[in-house]
C-alpha cells in the first residue's frame, strides 16, 4: 500500500468493508439507488486506476517535474484524481450507513 496516501486509500477500503458488512441491507435500495451506487463504485475504481496508471506520472524529461525517464520505481499518483475517488468513497460510505 502507498503509505503516503493511507488516508485516501483508507476511505476507499472503508467503503468496501461497509458494503461487505452483513449488517448492511442493500436490498432495501430501489433500482435507481442501486444503479447510482454501482455507477459510483465503478467510477471510484476507474479513478484509482487512472490515478495510479497514467504513464504521464511515470516519466519526466527534465527529472524535475517527476521521476526521470529512466526511473522504473513506483510512480506518484495523480493527486487530484485520487482525492476525487477518496471523497466519492467517503460520501457513498456515509450514505450506505444511513440505510
Amino acid at each position: 500500500m502507498d503509505s503516503a496516501h493511507n488516508v485516501q486509500l483508507g476511505k476507499i477500503d472503508n467503503l468496501i468493508v461497509t458494503v461487505r458488512d452483513p449488517g448492511i441491507d442493500l436490498s432495501r435500495l430501489n433500482a435507481t439507488e442501486q444503479t447510482r451506487m454501482m455507477n459510483t463504485m465503478c467510477d471510484i475504481g476507474q479513478k484509482v486506476a487512472q490515478a495510479y496508471g497514467s504513464i504521464l506520472n511515470y516519466t519526466s524529461v527534465d527529472g524535475v517535474n517527476g521521476p526521470p525517464f529512466w526511473y522504473f520505481g513506483p510512480a506518484p499518483p495523480n493527486e487530484t484524481i485520487l482525492e476525487e475517488a477518496a471523497q466519492s468513497a467517503f460520501n457513498l460510505t456515509e450514505e450506505i450507513k444511513q440505510i
